[in-house]
C-alpha cells in the first residue's frame, strides 16, 4: 500500500496518497471490528448470485420480450399512453403488482408453511452450524413455537426475495425499451404515433427529463407485462424453485433451527 501510495497515488502528492491509503485501511478495521464487513461480503455474494439467476430468467423472459415488442410498436399504445393520467396508469400498475405478487405470496406460504409448523432438524445442520454459537445447543423443536409477527417475517423474507428476483428482470427488460425508445423514437415520429397528444418532456418522481412522456409511460406497462408474466413462470417453473426457492427455504429452515436452539437454551436458564 506505500509503495503504491508513493509511486502510483491518485495525485502527485505522496502526503496526500498516504493520508488517503491510512484512512481506507482504517474504514476496513472499523468494518472487520465492527461485523459490518460481514454483512456486507454476505450482501454482495448474495448479489452475485442473484445475477446469475437473473440472466437465466432473462434469457426465459424472450417470449414475453417478443410480445411486448408488438405492443412497443403499436400505435394506439403510444396514444393511450400520451392521453392518460400518470395517477391512473400508476394505479393500474398497482393492480397488475397485486395480481402477480398474489401468485408468489400463495406459493411462498404453501412451501413454508411446513416450515413454520416445526422446522425438523436435519443431520448436516451440526456441520453447517458449526463455528457458530448454536453449534454446541441441543435440538429441542417445538418448544417455543413461533409467533404471529415472526411467521409473518419468515412469508415475507421469502415472498420479498421472490418479488425482488422478478421485479429485477422486468425493470431490465423495461430498461431495454426505454433505451429503444431514446434511440428510434424521433419527434415526427412521436407526433404520428400519439396524433399530436405527446410532450417532447417527461416527468417521474417530480423531475423534468428530457424523454417523451409517453415513451416513459410506455416503458411502465411494458415494465409491468413481463413482471406479470415471471410471477406466474416462477411459480411452476421447476428449474427457478430448485435453483433460487429451495436454497432459500433451507437458509430460512436452518435460521429457525438455530433459533429453536437458542430459545431452548434460554428456557433452560
Amino acid at each position: 500500500i506505500v509503495l503504491g501510495a508513493v509511486f502510483g497515488g491518485l495525485s502527485y502528492r505522496v502526503f496526500a496518497n498516504l493520508m488517503v491509503s491510512g484512512i481506507a485501511v482504517a474504514v476496513i478495521l472499523v468494518l472487520t471490528a465492527t461485523g459490518v464487513g460481514s454483512v456486507l461480503g454476505w450482501a454482495a455474494h448474495a448479489t452475485l448470485t442473484n445475477l446469475a439467476l437473473v440472466a437465466g430468467m432473462f434469457v426465459r423472459a424472450l417470449p414475453v420480450v417478443l410480445l411486448t415488442f408488438l405492443v412497443f410498436f403499436n400505435t394506439y399504445v403510444w396514444l393511450m399512453a400520451a392521453v392518460i393520467s400518470r395517477t391512473r396508469l400508476w394505479l393500474g400498475l398497482g393492480f397488475l403488482f397485486l395480481i402477480a405478487a398474489a401468485f408468489l405470496v400463495s406459493s411462498t406460504l404453501d412451501r413454508v408453511r411446513p416450515i413454520l409448523a416445526s422446522p425438523e432438524p436435519d443431520p448436516d445442520d451440526a456441520a453447517q452450524l458449526a463455528g457458530t454459537p448454536f453449534e454446541h445447543m441441543p435440538d429441542d423443536p417445538g418448544t417455543t413455537p413461533l409467533s404471529h409477527p415472526e411467521r409473518a417475517n419468515v412469508v415475507f423474507v421469502v415472498a420479498a426475495s421472490q418479488v425482488g428476483q422478478v421485479l429485477t428482470v422486468a425493470a431490465l427488460t423495461g430498461g431495454i425499451f426505454l433505451i429503444l425508445g431514446l434511440i428510434l423514437v424521433s419527434p415526427p415520429l412521436l407526433d404520428s404515433w400519439t396524433r399530436g397528444a405527446g410532450r417532447p418532456d417527461g416527468h417521474l418522481l417530480g423531475m423534468t427529463l428530457p424523454v417523451p412522456d409517453a415513451l416513459i409511460q410506455t416503458t411502465m406497462m411494458l415494465t409491468a407485462i413481463p413482471f406479470m408474466y415471471l410471477s406466474a413462470k416462477a411459480v411452476t417453473d421447476t428449474e427457478y424453485r430448485a435453483k433460487f426457492v429451495e436454497p432459500l427455504l433451507e437458509e430460512v429452515r436452518l435460521t429457525l433451527v438455530a433459533r429453536d436452539r437458542y430459545r431452548s437454551a434460554l428456557a433452560r436458564r
